[in-house]
């Protein structure tokens, strides 16, 4: 892990270690992620922060993973057909009170900003314009690509 502040820089142990641990030790350090990105939510900058799906599925149950994956590129809103759901743009940094809440209990929900939900909203009518004239010419559809402009802030 990198340094932070004035605290050094903590290395991780070698995946053979991670591997023998115990399931609660393996879990915990599966779920950490880069610690120099703050939490998207509290904008908290902690060594606690966790890794967190948007969409999620069942991990013991690898079937439950591709079925949503497969899903996830068949509705087409991922450019890439590769997609799998550890990819970055499905994960974020979360205070681990955080990802709980919002994993188990559904305490709180994320949305953007007023700004940014206009945006948003602005961007899909000028990419569903976009995609029916291409239909309407080619009869065929395409990918979305919802990248502009980068969608940074959030409510809680």
């Amino acid at each position: 892990m990198p340094a932070m502040a004035n605290l050094p820089a903590i290395k991780r142990p070698f995946a053979s270690v991670t591997a023998s641990m115990s399931g609660s030790a393996k879990s915990a350090t599966y779920d950490v992620i880069k610690r120099d990105e703050r939490c998207f939510v509290t904008k908290s900058l902690l060594y606690t922060h966790e890794r967190a799906h948007w969409i999620s599925a069942v991990h013991s149950d690898a079937n439950r993973k591709v079925e949503t994956e497969k899903f996830i590129i068949d509705l087409g809103i991922v450019p890439d057909i590769d997609f799998e759901l550890d990819d970055p743009s499905n994960l974020t940094n979360l205070d681990c009170v955080v990802h709980k809440s919002l994993d188990s209990y559904a305490f709180i929900a994320v949305t953007g900003t007023s700004e940014t939900l206009r945006e948003l909203a602005k961007m899909l009518r000028m990419d569903n314009d976009k995609r029916q004239q291409h239909l309407d010419k080619h009869g065929t559809k395409t990918r979305r690509y919802l990248d502009q402009p980068k969608f940074l802030g959030s409510t809680v």
